[in-house]
């Protein structure tokens, strides 16, 4: 229990620690100008043709491929630093052990990762706010602009990053669906966060960085030229592409990751790389 209690104390000190450092301020003003972007437009659309705004907008943020880039890079922005062993650190180990302190390290990153998830959920419904009404439908909006998105935003005047595939609304319900993408955003990020802090603490800061580049890598090919080069299934050896539930395989046809296989691996990764970074800390020289 003391071993627990201090684990949990350390967690808390690491996420305060992010949470009020000049990156995780810049990644926020940096989500807020994105979001922004994403979701302003439907405004101009929705006083257009007098409808409402429901707030299930969060599946669709990624949908637009130059955010799933975003995405990747505010996650290499958040977690850039984990795993880094300054004084504070080494003071956090000497306190809490050898294996409680990277046990914290794991579930500050997964804290972390939550929180920005649900960051981007209150930043849709903070722009969304004009025109927002509470319903536990997909709404109006939503389903016109899956059937007729180019041409309502050519009326509306506006350029939309904003698209809805119609065989995602009509498999997936809107809380669902919102809660799935919640989930997604922040394990996608939590991967990104423990590889990072893995590669740190076993290879040095030049192969976490190397590592975090690969992945967002992966996403740039995957969104550019390898889906229509290889195949469909490069999807699979991009994790973060998977946060765009869009592109999953809904339906089971077997073109694409599944919703159950990108979680599956998500989990799994976080849970190997985590336990492999709190052995492999517990037996080196922290110094």
């Amino acid at each position: 229990m003391r071993k627990l209690r201090g684990c949990l104390l350390c967690t808390g000190i690491l996420l305060q620690r992010r949470l009020f450092s000049p990156k995780a301020a810049f990644a926020l003003v940096m989500m807020g100008i994105f979001s922004y972007t994403t979701y302003s437009p439907l405004l101009t659309v929705a006083e257009t043709f007098g409808v409402s705004i429901s707030p299930w907008l969060l599946p669709f943020f990624l949908s637009y491929y130059l955010l799933g880039m975003v995405h990747g890079c505010l996650c290499l922005l958040l977690f850039s630093d984990t795993g880094e062993n300054d004084a504070y650190a080494l003071l956090l180990v000497a306190r809490c052990g050898r294996i409680s302190y990277p046990l914290a390290r794991v579930l500050e990153t997964l804290a972390s990762a939550f929180l920005y998830a649900i960051a981007l959920f209150l930043l849709s419904l903070l722009i969304a706010l004009p025109k927002l009404e509470w319903t536990a439908e997909w709404g109006i909006l939503i389903h016109s602009l899956s059937t007729d998105g180019a041409r309502l935003a050519g009326l509306s005047g506006v350029s939309l990053n904003f698209f809805v595939s119609p065989s995602f609304l009509a498999q997936t319900a809107p809380i669902p669906a919102t809660l799935a993408a919640l989930c997604s955003l922040a394990l996608s990020a939590a991967f990104v966060g423990v590889l990072v802090g893995f590669c740190r603490l076993f290879f040095g800061k030049s192969a976490a960085l190397a590592a975090a580049g690969v992945v967002l890598f992966l996403v740039i090919f995957v969104q550019f030229s390898g889906s229509l080069t290889y195949g469909p299934w490069v999807t699979y050896l991009s994790p973060l592409s998977w946060a765009n539930l869009q592109t999953l395989d809904w339906s089971g046809t077997g073109t694409g990751p599944s919703p159950a296989y990108a979680f599956a691996v998500w989990m799994g990764s976080i849970l190997l790389i985590g336990a492999l970074s709190v052995a492999g800390f517990a037996r080196r020289d922290v110094v």
